[in-house]
């Protein structure tokens, strides 16, 4: 699967939410994109998710515009304000509310396994935030890729929780070689260490 925006943006102007901008990612075919300010990485994400209303440009999946497939086949990542879970909250509990929501069997066993994927076991009756930055990232990520029907996760400013860009980089590569299709929005200086493409500015 392929996701491709053709210079999409949201607002007009020097105050513009999204300047235009194109990128595209696919599967096993991963993306990394530069974008350093508060609100952008989010409003991105929102936008090549299609759960935006762009002012121009088009998504694409597969070549074609399916915005309702598009939404269905997406999820963002911890992107903050929309997508990011109260750090209070246990780890356990944020993956079951995650399979509920999701229509999936959410019983101890279901909970356990995913947490397990994570490397998050010993962590697990731990609020989410005294996760380490990375490990963090891993079990929202495989939270979303648990829901039916997702092939593409768009990882939302990761780097703010802290981390190694390696790690960054070895999940990226994971998810990607078990077909999903990765865009990662972060800070320049992640987007270096990692060895990514791409600015906006």
């Amino acid at each position: 699967m392929r996701i491709t925006a053709d210079r999409i943006s949201v607002g007009t102007g020097v105050a513009a939410a999204l300047p235009p901008v194109s990128l595209e990612f696919a599967s096993a075919e991963p993306a990394m994109l530069a974008v350093d300010t508060a609100d952008r990485p989010t409003v991105l994400a929102l936008a090549v998710s299609g759960r935006m209303r762009l002012g121009g440009g088009q998504v694409y999946v597969d070549g074609r515009i399916e915005p309702d497939r598009l939404r269905r086949v997406t999820a963002i990542v911890d992107a903050p304000t929309v997508a990011e879970p109260a750090d209070t909250v246990s780890t356990r509990h944020i993956v079951h509310e995650e399979l509920v929501i999701s229509g999936q069997r959410a019983n101890r066993a279901a909970v356990e396994r995913l947490i397990g994927l994570a490397s998050a076991d010993d962590f697990a009756d731990e609020p989410l935030g005294a996760l380490p930055g990375d490990l963090r990232i891993r079990l929202l990520a495989e939270t979303a890729a648990s829901r039916p029907g997702v092939r593409a996760l768009i990882l939302t400013s990761p780097e703010r929780h802290g981390g190694d860009p390696v790690e960054l980089s070895r999940l990226i590569a994971d998810l990607s070689d078990r077909g999903f299709a990765v865009l990662t929005l972060t800070s320049a200086a992640m987007v270096t260490a990692v060895g990514g493409t791409g600015t906006l500015q």
